[in-house]
Protein backbone atom coordinates (compact mmCIF):
# COMPACT_ATOMS: atom_id res chain seq x y z
CA UNK A 1 0.00 0.00 0.00
CA UNK A 2 1.61 3.13 -0.96
CA UNK A 3 -0.86 5.36 1.64
CA UNK A 4 0.73 7.69 4.03
CA UNK A 5 -1.41 8.13 8.08
CA UNK A 6 -1.00 10.77 10.38
CA UNK A 7 -2.05 9.16 13.74
CA UNK A 8 -3.27 11.24 15.88
CA UNK A 9 -3.50 10.40 19.47
CA UNK A 10 -0.45 9.58 21.69
CA UNK A 11 -1.60 6.72 24.39
CA UNK A 12 -2.51 3.15 23.76
CA UNK A 13 -4.62 3.58 20.55
CA UNK A 14 -2.06 5.64 18.88
CA UNK A 15 0.66 2.91 19.73
CA UNK A 16 -1.92 0.14 18.05
CA UNK A 17 -2.32 1.93 15.62
CA UNK A 18 1.87 2.70 14.49
CA UNK A 19 2.30 -1.20 14.53
CA UNK A 20 -1.01 -2.00 12.16
CA UNK A 21 0.96 0.80 9.68
CA UNK A 22 3.83 -1.60 10.07
CA UNK A 23 2.30 -4.14 9.50
CA UNK A 24 0.27 -3.55 6.53
CA UNK A 25 3.16 -1.22 4.84
CA UNK A 26 1.47 1.89 5.98
CA UNK A 27 3.72 5.31 6.30
CA UNK A 28 3.59 6.84 9.05
CA UNK A 29 4.03 10.70 8.92
CA UNK A 30 3.90 11.20 12.55
CA UNK A 31 2.30 11.51 15.44
CA UNK A 32 -0.15 14.27 16.67
CA UNK A 33 -1.70 14.92 20.03
CA UNK A 34 -3.65 17.85 22.10
CA UNK A 35 -1.96 16.78 25.08
CA UNK A 36 1.09 19.66 25.72
CA UNK A 37 2.57 17.11 28.09
CA UNK A 38 3.01 14.80 25.47
CA UNK A 39 4.82 16.90 22.97
CA UNK A 40 7.91 16.18 22.14
CA UNK A 41 7.98 13.38 23.89
CA UNK A 42 9.01 9.87 21.96
CA UNK A 43 5.80 6.99 20.87
CA UNK A 44 7.01 3.98 18.80
CA UNK A 45 9.76 5.60 18.02
CA UNK A 46 7.95 8.86 16.36
CA UNK A 47 8.53 12.07 18.10
CA UNK A 48 5.42 13.53 19.04
CA UNK A 49 4.48 16.91 17.11
CA UNK A 50 2.51 20.00 18.22
CA UNK A 51 -0.77 19.84 17.18
CA UNK A 52 -0.61 22.90 15.68
CA UNK A 53 1.61 20.94 12.56
CA UNK A 54 -1.28 18.91 10.85
CA UNK A 55 -2.30 22.01 9.42
CA UNK A 56 -2.36 21.59 5.46
CA UNK A 57 -0.72 18.31 5.98
CA UNK A 58 -2.12 15.59 2.48
CA UNK A 59 -2.67 12.90 4.55
CA UNK A 60 -5.34 10.56 6.39
CA UNK A 61 -5.31 11.46 9.95
CA UNK A 62 -6.47 8.42 11.97
CA UNK A 63 -7.84 9.26 14.99
CA UNK A 64 -6.80 6.99 17.37
CA UNK A 65 -8.44 7.33 21.05
CA UNK A 66 -10.59 5.20 22.73
CA UNK A 67 -13.78 7.32 22.64
CA UNK A 68 -15.28 10.53 21.96
CA UNK A 69 -13.57 10.35 18.42
CA UNK A 70 -16.17 12.64 16.95
CA UNK A 71 -16.04 15.29 18.95
CA UNK A 72 -12.43 15.23 18.17
CA UNK A 73 -12.99 14.95 14.58
CA UNK A 74 -15.22 18.04 14.31
CA UNK A 75 -12.77 20.23 16.42
CA UNK A 76 -9.81 19.05 13.76
CA UNK A 77 -12.53 20.12 10.94
CA UNK A 78 -13.65 23.47 12.67
CA UNK A 79 -10.14 24.58 14.17
CA UNK A 80 -7.58 23.04 11.53
CA UNK A 81 -9.45 23.09 8.38
CA UNK A 82 -9.50 20.09 7.78
CA UNK A 83 -11.56 18.08 4.87
CA UNK A 84 -13.56 15.25 6.23
CA UNK A 85 -12.21 12.66 4.27
CA UNK A 86 -8.90 13.33 5.62
CA UNK A 87 -10.34 12.33 8.87
CA UNK A 88 -11.39 8.46 10.44
CA UNK A 89 -11.38 6.74 13.66
CA UNK A 90 -9.27 4.75 14.38
CA UNK A 91 -12.03 1.38 13.97
CA UNK A 92 -13.09 2.97 10.58
CA UNK A 93 -9.57 3.07 9.22
CA UNK A 94 -8.44 -0.47 10.12
CA UNK A 95 -11.95 -1.71 9.36
CA UNK A 96 -11.62 -1.16 6.26
CA UNK A 97 -7.46 -1.27 5.20
CA UNK A 98 -8.29 -5.17 6.87
CA UNK A 99 -11.18 -5.77 4.47
CA UNK A 100 -9.16 -4.51 1.50
CA UNK A 101 -6.46 -6.67 2.24
CA UNK A 102 -8.81 -9.78 2.81
CA UNK A 103 -10.78 -9.39 -0.56
CA UNK A 104 -7.92 -9.51 -2.40
CA UNK A 105 -6.44 -13.07 -0.67
CA UNK A 106 -7.74 -15.19 -3.58
CA UNK A 107 -6.11 -18.48 -1.59
CA UNK A 108 -8.35 -17.66 1.23
CA UNK A 109 -11.34 -16.70 -1.01
CA UNK A 110 -11.73 -19.90 -2.28
CA UNK A 111 -10.63 -21.89 1.51
CA UNK A 112 -14.07 -20.26 2.45
CA UNK A 113 -15.55 -21.38 -0.30
CA UNK A 114 -14.57 -24.76 -0.61
CA UNK A 115 -15.36 -25.21 3.22
CA UNK A 116 -19.30 -24.11 1.77
CA UNK A 117 -21.42 -27.17 2.64
CA UNK A 118 -25.35 -27.13 1.60
CA UNK A 119 -27.00 -27.35 4.70
CA UNK A 120 -30.55 -27.25 6.32
CA UNK A 121 -30.87 -23.30 7.52
CA UNK A 122 -33.30 -24.20 10.34
CA UNK A 123 -31.06 -26.23 12.21
CA UNK A 124 -27.89 -23.45 12.61
CA UNK A 125 -25.20 -24.07 15.24
CA UNK A 126 -24.65 -21.33 17.93
CA UNK A 127 -21.22 -20.41 18.11
CA UNK A 128 -20.12 -18.85 21.12
CA UNK A 129 -16.47 -16.89 20.75
CA UNK A 130 -14.18 -15.15 22.96
CA UNK A 131 -11.30 -13.31 22.56
CA UNK A 132 -10.31 -13.21 26.08
CA UNK A 133 -7.60 -14.49 27.89
CA UNK A 134 -7.92 -12.99 31.67
CA UNK A 135 -9.16 -13.65 35.07
CA UNK A 136 -12.50 -15.76 35.47
CA UNK A 137 -15.46 -13.11 35.24
CA UNK A 138 -18.75 -11.55 34.66
CA UNK A 139 -18.89 -12.04 30.72
CA UNK A 140 -16.98 -14.99 31.54
CA UNK A 141 -19.62 -16.38 33.75
CA UNK A 142 -22.15 -15.43 31.36
CA UNK A 143 -20.68 -17.54 28.44
CA UNK A 144 -20.37 -20.51 30.24
CA UNK A 145 -23.79 -20.19 31.82
CA UNK A 146 -25.23 -19.54 28.30
CA UNK A 147 -23.62 -22.38 26.57
CA UNK A 148 -24.70 -25.14 28.80
CA UNK A 149 -27.99 -23.46 28.85
CA UNK A 150 -28.55 -23.69 25.76
CA UNK A 151 -27.15 -27.25 25.41
CA UNK A 152 -29.59 -28.66 27.77
CA UNK A 153 -32.57 -27.11 26.36
CA UNK A 154 -31.58 -28.67 22.86
CA UNK A 155 -29.29 -26.96 21.05
CA UNK A 156 -26.30 -27.32 18.36
CA UNK A 157 -23.49 -25.44 20.79
CA UNK A 158 -20.19 -24.85 19.83
CA UNK A 159 -17.29 -22.58 22.19
CA UNK A 160 -14.41 -20.74 20.38
CA UNK A 161 -11.68 -19.98 22.82
CA UNK A 162 -7.90 -19.45 23.61
CA UNK A 163 -6.19 -22.65 24.15
CA UNK A 164 -4.75 -20.90 27.15
CA UNK A 165 -7.95 -20.09 28.94
CA UNK A 166 -9.00 -22.73 31.41
CA UNK A 167 -12.60 -22.32 31.17
CA UNK A 168 -14.61 -24.98 31.54
CA UNK A 169 -17.43 -26.78 30.51
CA UNK A 170 -19.49 -29.66 30.70
CA UNK A 171 -18.75 -32.53 28.81
CA UNK A 172 -21.50 -32.09 26.09
CA UNK A 173 -20.32 -28.51 24.78
CA UNK A 174 -18.49 -28.69 21.99
CA UNK A 175 -15.32 -26.55 22.79
CA UNK A 176 -12.68 -25.65 20.36
CA UNK A 177 -9.64 -23.87 21.87
CA UNK A 178 -7.27 -22.17 19.20
CA UNK A 179 -3.91 -20.47 19.55
CA UNK A 180 -4.06 -17.32 18.77
CA UNK A 181 -1.26 -13.77 19.68
CA UNK A 182 -3.37 -11.81 21.93
CA UNK A 183 -2.74 -8.20 22.78
CA UNK A 184 -1.76 -7.15 27.05
CA UNK A 185 -2.96 -4.97 28.08
CA UNK A 186 -4.75 -4.66 31.53
CA UNK A 187 -6.86 -7.26 30.08
CA UNK A 188 -5.37 -9.73 27.45
CA UNK A 189 -7.48 -10.18 24.42
CA UNK A 190 -6.99 -11.46 20.26
CA UNK A 191 -5.90 -8.23 18.77
CA UNK A 192 -8.22 -6.95 16.44
CA UNK A 193 -7.45 -5.83 12.76
CA UNK A 194 -4.18 -8.37 13.21
CA UNK A 195 -4.32 -10.07 9.56
CA UNK A 196 -2.83 -13.36 10.37
CA UNK A 197 -5.20 -13.61 13.03
CA UNK A 198 -8.38 -12.82 11.26
CA UNK A 199 -7.33 -15.29 8.36
CA UNK A 200 -6.83 -18.01 11.15
CA UNK A 201 -10.60 -16.69 12.82
CA UNK A 202 -11.98 -16.73 9.26
CA UNK A 203 -11.16 -20.38 8.64
CA UNK A 204 -12.12 -21.98 11.83
CA UNK A 205 -15.31 -20.12 11.21
CA UNK A 206 -16.01 -21.27 7.61
CA UNK A 207 -15.54 -25.06 9.10
CA UNK A 208 -18.38 -24.30 11.34
CA UNK A 209 -20.72 -23.91 8.67
CA UNK A 210 -23.84 -21.66 8.67
CA UNK A 211 -24.57 -20.23 12.48
CA UNK A 212 -25.37 -18.18 14.75
CA UNK A 213 -22.15 -16.12 16.31
CA UNK A 214 -22.94 -14.69 20.01
CA UNK A 215 -19.66 -12.74 20.41
CA UNK A 216 -19.60 -11.17 23.97
CA UNK A 217 -16.89 -8.37 22.43
CA UNK A 218 -16.62 -5.86 18.98
CA UNK A 219 -13.74 -7.87 18.15
CA UNK A 220 -12.35 -9.89 15.60
CA UNK A 221 -14.47 -12.80 15.44
CA UNK A 222 -16.91 -10.17 14.21
CA UNK A 223 -14.41 -9.50 11.25
CA UNK A 224 -14.03 -12.95 10.45
CA UNK A 225 -17.57 -13.66 10.23
CA UNK A 226 -18.65 -10.11 8.64
CA UNK A 227 -15.48 -11.17 5.85
CA UNK A 228 -17.26 -14.50 5.40
CA UNK A 229 -20.62 -13.20 5.25
CA UNK A 230 -19.41 -11.30 2.68
CA UNK A 231 -18.81 -13.97 0.04
CA UNK A 232 -21.59 -16.24 1.64
CA UNK A 233 -24.32 -13.87 2.71
CA UNK A 234 -26.28 -14.44 5.83
CA UNK A 235 -23.80 -18.15 6.41
CA UNK A 236 -23.44 -16.42 9.63
CA UNK A 237 -25.79 -14.34 11.62
CA UNK A 238 -23.98 -12.45 13.68
CA UNK A 239 -25.46 -11.30 17.11
CA UNK A 240 -23.43 -9.19 19.23
CA UNK A 241 -23.80 -9.35 23.07
CA UNK A 242 -24.06 -6.07 25.24
CA UNK A 243 -22.69 -6.55 28.83
CA UNK A 244 -22.21 -2.96 29.74
CA UNK A 245 -24.18 0.09 29.68
CA UNK A 246 -21.80 2.87 29.20
CA UNK A 247 -22.22 5.65 26.57
CA UNK A 248 -18.75 5.19 24.74
CA UNK A 249 -19.20 1.19 24.80
CA UNK A 250 -23.16 1.43 23.08
CA UNK A 251 -21.81 3.96 20.98
CA UNK A 252 -19.04 1.44 19.81
CA UNK A 253 -21.41 -1.26 19.54
CA UNK A 254 -23.39 0.83 17.34
CA UNK A 255 -20.92 1.73 15.01
CA UNK A 256 -20.35 -1.51 14.21
CA UNK A 257 -23.88 -2.04 13.29
CA UNK A 258 -23.51 -2.74 9.34
CA UNK A 259 -21.10 -5.68 10.53
CA UNK A 260 -23.94 -7.37 13.01
CA UNK A 261 -27.31 -8.82 12.30
CA UNK A 262 -28.29 -7.77 15.47
CA UNK A 263 -27.54 -7.09 19.28
CA UNK A 264 -28.57 -8.85 22.46
CA UNK A 265 -28.47 -6.74 25.76
CA UNK A 266 -28.45 -7.99 29.11
CA UNK A 267 -30.35 -4.80 30.44
CA UNK A 268 -33.78 -4.01 28.91
CA UNK A 269 -34.15 -0.79 30.07
CA UNK A 270 -30.37 0.44 30.32
CA UNK A 271 -28.93 -1.21 27.32
CA UNK A 272 -31.28 -2.28 24.89
CA UNK A 273 -33.71 0.70 25.32
CA UNK A 274 -31.09 3.20 24.42
CA UNK A 275 -29.33 1.13 21.92
CA UNK A 276 -32.83 1.79 20.42
CA UNK A 277 -33.54 5.29 21.25
CA UNK A 278 -29.94 7.32 21.31
CA UNK A 279 -28.46 5.32 18.90
CA UNK A 280 -31.26 4.43 16.49
CA UNK A 281 -30.90 0.96 16.20
CA UNK A 282 -34.08 -0.67 14.77
CA UNK A 283 -36.22 -2.19 18.01
CA UNK A 284 -36.05 -5.61 16.42
CA UNK A 285 -32.43 -5.90 15.91
CA UNK A 286 -32.45 -5.27 19.83
CA UNK A 287 -33.34 -7.97 21.91
CA UNK A 288 -33.16 -8.16 25.67
CA UNK A 289 -32.13 -11.79 27.09
CA UNK A 290 -30.87 -12.95 30.68
CA UNK A 291 -29.96 -16.51 31.58
CA UNK A 292 -32.51 -18.02 34.19
CA UNK A 293 -31.63 -18.32 37.76
CA UNK A 294 -31.97 -21.12 40.22
CA UNK A 295 -34.17 -21.11 43.26
CA UNK A 296 -36.01 -23.45 45.68
CA UNK A 297 -39.74 -23.55 45.16
CA UNK A 298 -39.69 -22.00 48.45
CA UNK A 299 -37.66 -19.50 50.14
CA UNK A 300 -36.23 -21.54 53.65
CA UNK A 301 -33.75 -19.65 55.02
CA UNK A 302 -33.34 -17.66 57.60
CA UNK A 303 -31.86 -13.99 58.75
CA UNK A 304 -29.82 -12.35 61.59
CA UNK A 305 -31.94 -11.40 64.50
CA UNK A 306 -31.59 -8.22 65.67
CA UNK A 307 -29.16 -8.97 68.39
CA UNK A 308 -27.02 -10.02 66.09
CA UNK A 309 -24.52 -8.38 63.75
CA UNK A 310 -26.04 -7.77 60.00
CA UNK A 311 -24.61 -9.94 57.59
CA UNK A 312 -22.74 -8.67 54.20
CA UNK A 313 -21.13 -10.41 51.77
CA UNK A 314 -19.28 -9.03 48.66
CA UNK A 315 -18.15 -10.62 45.71
CA UNK A 316 -15.90 -9.37 43.09
CA UNK A 317 -12.43 -9.59 40.95
CA UNK A 318 -10.35 -8.05 43.67
CA UNK A 319 -8.37 -6.10 41.55
CA UNK A 320 -7.53 -1.94 40.99
CA UNK A 321 -6.77 -3.25 37.15
CA UNK A 322 -10.45 -3.69 36.87
CA UNK A 323 -11.42 0.09 38.36
CA UNK A 324 -15.18 -0.22 37.47
CA UNK A 325 -15.80 -2.96 40.41
CA UNK A 326 -14.50 -0.39 42.77
CA UNK A 327 -13.09 -2.77 45.93
CA UNK A 328 -11.11 0.30 46.95
CA UNK A 329 -14.34 1.76 47.93
CA UNK A 330 -14.44 -1.03 50.44
CA UNK A 331 -11.99 0.57 53.25
CA UNK A 332 -14.13 3.75 52.71
CA UNK A 333 -17.32 1.93 53.49
CA UNK A 334 -16.02 0.11 56.64
CA UNK A 335 -14.44 3.26 58.40
CA UNK A 336 -18.18 4.33 57.87
CA UNK A 337 -19.67 1.38 59.68
CA UNK A 338 -17.53 1.41 62.21
CA UNK A 339 -17.85 4.99 63.26
CA UNK A 340 -21.87 4.53 62.78
CA UNK A 341 -21.69 2.31 65.39
CA UNK A 342 -23.37 -0.43 62.80
CA UNK A 343 -23.02 -4.20 64.27
CA UNK A 344 -21.63 -5.75 60.89
CA UNK A 345 -19.78 -9.21 59.68
CA UNK A 346 -18.30 -8.38 55.93
CA UNK A 347 -17.78 -11.35 53.80
CA UNK A 348 -15.15 -10.80 51.25
CA UNK A 349 -15.52 -13.37 48.12
CA UNK A 350 -13.00 -13.01 45.30
CA UNK A 351 -9.07 -13.16 44.34
CA UNK A 352 -6.60 -10.47 42.80
CA UNK A 353 -3.98 -8.19 43.73
CA UNK A 354 -6.09 -6.00 45.77
CA UNK A 355 -6.69 -8.86 48.42
CA UNK A 356 -3.27 -8.48 50.38
CA UNK A 357 -3.97 -4.52 50.71
CA UNK A 358 -7.19 -5.25 52.19
CA UNK A 359 -6.11 -8.04 54.17
CA UNK A 360 -3.23 -5.88 56.06
CA UNK A 361 -5.48 -2.88 56.20
CA UNK A 362 -8.03 -5.25 58.16
CA UNK A 363 -5.49 -6.80 60.23
CA UNK A 364 -3.38 -3.45 61.23
CA UNK A 365 -6.96 -1.91 62.05
CA UNK A 366 -7.93 -4.64 63.92
CA UNK A 367 -11.16 -5.85 62.17
CA UNK A 368 -10.51 -9.49 61.62
CA UNK A 369 -13.55 -10.57 63.55
CA UNK A 370 -15.72 -8.78 61.09
CA UNK A 371 -14.12 -8.22 58.29
CA UNK A 372 -13.42 -12.19 56.72
CA UNK A 373 -11.41 -12.34 53.52
CA UNK A 374 -12.83 -15.51 52.58
CA UNK A 375 -10.91 -15.24 48.68
CA UNK A 376 -12.16 -16.95 45.66
CA UNK A 377 -15.18 -19.38 46.29
CA UNK A 378 -15.80 -22.05 43.58
CA UNK A 379 -18.72 -21.20 41.61
CA UNK A 380 -20.78 -24.28 43.19
CA UNK A 381 -20.38 -22.81 46.61
CA UNK A 382 -21.54 -19.54 45.91
CA UNK A 383 -25.59 -20.43 46.70
CA UNK A 384 -24.32 -21.30 49.72
CA UNK A 385 -22.22 -18.40 50.24
CA UNK A 386 -25.01 -15.89 49.55
CA UNK A 387 -27.56 -17.65 51.58
CA UNK A 388 -25.52 -17.33 54.66
CA UNK A 389 -25.73 -13.52 54.42
CA UNK A 390 -28.56 -10.82 54.98
CA UNK A 391 -27.34 -8.41 52.47
CA UNK A 392 -25.25 -8.38 49.23
CA UNK A 393 -23.43 -5.49 48.29
CA UNK A 394 -22.06 -4.21 44.60
CA UNK A 395 -19.97 -0.73 44.53
CA UNK A 396 -19.19 -1.00 40.70
CA UNK A 397 -19.44 2.05 38.64
CA UNK A 398 -20.42 0.12 35.70
CA UNK A 399 -22.00 -3.57 35.17
CA UNK A 400 -23.80 -5.37 33.02
CA UNK A 401 -26.42 -7.18 34.44
CA UNK A 402 -24.36 -8.95 37.56
CA UNK A 403 -25.12 -12.96 37.60
CA UNK A 404 -23.59 -12.29 40.79
CA UNK A 405 -26.75 -10.23 41.99
CA UNK A 406 -29.38 -12.29 40.57
CA UNK A 407 -28.13 -15.23 42.60
CA UNK A 408 -28.02 -13.79 45.34
CA UNK A 409 -31.41 -12.14 45.32
CA UNK A 410 -32.62 -15.86 44.08
CA UNK A 411 -32.15 -16.92 48.09
CA UNK A 412 -33.54 -13.80 49.68
CA UNK A 413 -29.99 -12.01 50.19
CA UNK A 414 -30.99 -8.21 49.42
CA UNK A 415 -28.69 -6.30 47.30
CA UNK A 416 -27.57 -2.56 48.31
CA UNK A 417 -26.47 -2.34 44.50
CA UNK A 418 -25.44 1.46 42.52
CA UNK A 419 -27.58 2.62 39.79
CA UNK A 420 -25.49 1.11 36.90
CA UNK A 421 -27.01 -1.01 33.96
CA UNK A 422 -29.06 -3.80 34.97
CA UNK A 423 -29.51 -2.61 38.49
CA UNK A 424 -33.36 -1.48 37.99
CA UNK A 425 -34.39 -4.46 35.90
CA UNK A 426 -34.33 -6.20 39.06
CA UNK A 427 -34.14 -3.86 41.98
CA UNK A 428 -36.88 -2.30 42.53
CA UNK A 429 -35.44 0.37 45.34
CA UNK A 430 -37.40 0.82 48.31
CA UNK A 431 -39.41 -2.78 47.81
CA UNK A 432 -36.98 -5.39 47.48
CA UNK A 433 -33.50 -3.74 47.69
CA UNK A 434 -31.87 -0.20 47.68
CA UNK A 435 -30.60 1.09 44.35
CA UNK A 436 -27.86 4.12 45.27
CA UNK A 437 -25.70 6.42 43.49
CA UNK A 438 -22.39 5.22 41.87
CA UNK A 439 -20.07 6.61 44.74
CA UNK A 440 -22.04 7.32 47.28
CA UNK A 441 -20.94 4.96 50.01
CA UNK A 442 -22.21 7.03 53.05
CA UNK A 443 -25.41 6.16 51.45
CA UNK A 444 -24.51 2.62 51.38
CA UNK A 445 -23.42 2.40 54.88
CA UNK A 446 -26.70 4.43 55.53
CA UNK A 447 -28.76 1.90 54.12
CA UNK A 448 -27.08 -1.10 55.31
CA UNK A 449 -27.60 0.42 58.96
CA UNK A 450 -31.54 0.73 57.96
CA UNK A 451 -31.77 -2.58 57.74
CA UNK A 452 -29.69 -3.01 60.15
CA UNK A 453 -32.33 -1.60 62.33
CA UNK A 454 -35.47 -3.00 60.98
CA UNK A 455 -34.25 -6.50 60.61
CA UNK A 456 -38.63 -7.27 59.75
CA UNK A 457 -37.95 -4.84 56.93
CA UNK A 458 -34.64 -7.27 55.83
CA UNK A 459 -36.79 -10.17 55.71
CA UNK A 460 -39.83 -8.29 53.64
CA UNK A 461 -37.23 -7.17 51.19
CA UNK A 462 -35.58 -10.52 50.94
CA UNK A 463 -38.75 -12.36 50.01
CA UNK A 464 -39.81 -9.42 47.41
CA UNK A 465 -36.00 -10.47 45.99
CA UNK A 466 -36.69 -14.20 45.59
CA UNK A 467 -40.24 -13.55 44.73
CA UNK A 468 -38.71 -11.14 41.47
CA UNK A 469 -36.03 -14.11 40.80
CA UNK A 470 -38.74 -16.69 40.65
CA UNK A 471 -41.44 -14.57 38.27
CA UNK A 472 -39.09 -12.80 35.76
CA UNK A 473 -35.73 -15.15 35.60
CA UNK A 474 -37.24 -18.95 35.41
CA UNK A 475 -36.04 -20.91 33.02
CA UNK A 476 -39.69 -20.83 31.49
CA UNK A 477 -38.99 -16.62 31.52
CA UNK A 478 -35.66 -17.34 29.89
CA UNK A 479 -36.98 -19.47 27.05
CA UNK A 480 -39.70 -17.52 26.02
CA UNK A 481 -37.62 -14.68 25.29
CA UNK A 482 -35.48 -16.75 23.76
CA UNK A 483 -38.37 -17.68 21.31
CA UNK A 484 -38.70 -14.02 20.91
CA UNK A 485 -35.03 -13.06 19.34
CA UNK A 486 -35.54 -12.81 15.50
CA UNK A 487 -32.65 -14.79 14.32
CA UNK A 488 -32.89 -17.68 16.73
CA UNK A 489 -36.33 -17.69 15.68
CA UNK A 490 -35.66 -17.86 12.05
CA UNK A 491 -32.42 -20.16 12.40
CA UNK A 492 -33.46 -22.39 14.71
CA UNK A 493 -37.15 -23.58 13.98
CA UNK A 494 -38.50 -25.74 17.08
CA UNK A 495 -35.31 -26.40 18.45
CA UNK A 496 -35.86 -25.97 22.46
CA UNK A 497 -39.50 -26.37 22.77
Amino acid sequence: MNEKIIVYGAGHYGRRCIKLAKQYGIEVLGVADRSLEMTGKDIEGYTVWEIERIRNQKAVIVISVADGWRDIKKELAERYSIREEYLGSFDEYWSKRLREVLMSDEELFDSVFRRAQKEDPTKRKIVLTSSQNEAFGGIETWLLKTAQFLKGVGYDVSVILLDSYDLIFSENVHVIRVNMEYEKRKKERIARYNIDTTRKLIVILAEMGSCVMISSRIDAFIDAAYFINAILPDRICIQNVLHGGRSEYLQRAADISLQVDGYIGVSKEWICKRMVEQYGIAAERVTYFTLPVEYEQSLTRSYSSIDEPIKIGFASRMTLNDPDKRVDYLIPLIRLLEKAGTEYILSIAGDGDYLDTLSEWVAKVHLSDRVLIKGRIPQKDMTEFWREQDIHISLSDSEGNSVTKLEAMAVGTVPIITDVSGARDAVDDGKNGFVVACGDIAEFAEKIRVLSKDRDLLKQFGYESYKKIKEEYSKEATLARLKDMRCFRISFGEAGD
